[in-house]
């Protein structure tokens, strides 16, 4: 069963704070992801405490926060509709919650799971039913797919981004049934690490 088919099968809260900032910017920058109902909230206890509906996309019901910039502005996640199915966003105050895009062709469905350090690049998963492909999403580009060369199609995830999002790692399924994990840059690719030991 696709472990994103219900808005109710939700992570606990999320807690991120930039602590190297100056504390003068802790309020604007440390804030909390809850993900029963994507809500941005200040982390540090100094703060004074308010909590922000993020919404959802139109016709959709609930969302999930599941990714955030490094000065807490740029927020991407998940918006469910009434069935469960999830459809990938890129949420702030100026523009609101706003859908990534349509996802790769055969994956209907979409979660952001990943943002680079100001928000401009964002990665996640597409997926159908329990398939699910990567994905990469600028304002410029669109939704990109990412397929390593030796992967089982419709058996990869992105998991990381660099701050400058031009690099992204992940895992993929290959014959042997394990994970393996891959590296991808724009000018080289997908370029493949090694496959995971099982006892890791």
């Amino acid at each position: 069963m696709n472990s994103w088919s219900s808005p109710h099968q939700l992570d606990p809260p999320l807690v991120w704070e930039k602590t190297r900032f100056p504390r003068s910017l802790l309020c604007a920058c440390a804030v909390a992801l809850f993900a029963t109902g994507s809500f941005l909230a200040p982390a540090n206890a100094s703060c004074p405490v308010s909590f922000q509906g993020l919404g959802q996309l139109p016709g959709d019901v609930a969302s999930q926060g599941l990714a955030l910039s490094n000065d807490g502005r740029v927020v991407g996640g998940a918006s469910f509709d009434a069935s469960g199915a999830p459809h990938a966003f890129r949420w702030t105050a100026e523009t609101g919650m706003v859908a990534l895009g349509a996802p790769p062709p055969g994956f209907p469905n979409s979660v952001a799971l990943a943002t680079n350090r100001n928000g401009s690049v964002i990665v996640g998963i597409a997926l159908f039913f329990d398939e699910r492909v990567a994905f990469r999403w600028t304002e410029a580009t669109g939704v990109q797919r990412l397929t390593p060369v030796r992967a089982t199609p419709r058996a990869i995830s992105a998991a990381g981004i660099s701050a400058r999002g031009d690099v992204i790692a992940g895992a993929a399924a290959v014959t042997t049934g394990l994970p393996e994990i891959y590296r991808w840059t724009g000018p080289g690719g997908v370029v493949t690490l090694g496959v995971q030991s099982s006892q890791a």
